[in-house]
C-alpha cells in the first residue's frame, strides 16, 4: 500500500460511503447468519486485516487473528492489542491452528 494512501486508510474506513456500507453488509452477515454457528471458543481469521479496522465485529465472536501483507501497518500503535502476524498468507506458517471463521475483505 502507497504510504500516503495509508496515511488516510483510517478516515476513508469511518466516512466513505464504500466502507460503511460494506461494514453493515458484512456485519448483518456475520450477526445474523454466520455468530449462532460459532462456539464461544471460536478461532477468527482475518486475511488481509490491515490496521484491524474490522476486528470489532469479530471480536465479539471469539479469539481473532489477522494477517496482513503490508508490514507499513506494523508501527501502528493499534495493532499492540492484536494478534496480527505480518507475510504473504500462503507463506506464514500456521502448524496446527485451525480457524473457524475466516474473513477475506477487499484483498
Amino acid at each position: 500500500m502507497e504510504p500516503a494512501y495509508r496515511e488516510r486508510y483510517r478516515d476513508l474506513h469511518a466516512k466513505h460511503w464504500w466502507w460503511r456500507a460494506r461494514e453493515t453488509a458484512v456485519q448483518r452477515l456475520i450477526v445474523r447468519d454466520i455468530a449462532p454457528r460459532l462456539s464461544a471458543r471460536a478461532r477468527i481469521l482475518e486475511i488481509g486485516s490491515g490496521p484491524g479496522l474490522n476486528f470489532h465485529l469479530l471480536t465479539p465472536l471469539g479469539r481473532t487473528s489477522g494477517v496482513e501483507i503490508d508490514e507499513g501497518w506494523k508501527s501502528d500503535p493499534e495493532l499492540a492489542h492484536y494478534d496480527v502476524r505480518f507475510g504473504n498468507f500462503v507463506e506464514l506458517d500456521f502448524g496446527n491452528e485451525r480457524f473457524d471463521l475466516v474473513v477475506a475483505l477487499d484483498v
